[in-house]
């Protein structure tokens, strides 16, 4: 009987760890969605207010630097790689390349550079919010 309990304890907490890391993919999916929409408040509803970029780049600074681009260039795509998530407790870090090309019109970009990304992630009462980005560019 307490075998039993034991393997039915971890099969749940196994569980919860999964729909956790789901939801935390699911959440990373979304921000690079808004950015590829070019949706400011959508994505800017996935950073924490306590984010921290490079150089001391705060929450506003994030905010600003998505608007630059947005008015930079009418289309923007991005080509996510596969995300490396490791999770710990209610925060998390998630890793992967992708490509950002914008563009004014027409099919080609104007711009287009492979970009590595490491994120910072914490849950914030049921939702998983951005608290740290950072971004190197792959080659040139």
């Amino acid at each position: 009987m307490r075998v039993m309990l034991v393997i039915c304890l971890l099969v749940v907490s196994a569980c919860g760890r999964e729909d956790a890391e789901t939801a935390l993919r699911s959440q990373v999916q979304a921000s690079i969605d808004a950015l590829a929409e070019r949706e400011h408040g959508a994505f800017m509803d996935t950073v924490a207010d306590d984010f921290v970029g490079p150089e001391g780049m705060d929450r506003r600074g994030v905010s600003q630097m998505a608007r630059v681009y947005f008015l930079r260039y009418r289309q923007i795509r991005l080509i996510a790689g596969p995300l490396s998530v490791e999770m710990a407790d209610n925060r998390a870090r998630v890793s992967f390349a992708v490509v950002l090309a914008g563009g004014q019109n027409g099919l080609l970009p104007d711009q287009a550079q492979a970009w590595q990304v490491d994120s910072g992630w914490r849950l914030i009462g049921d939702d998983w919010r951005m608290i740290a980005l950072e971004w190197r560019p792959l080659a040139r």
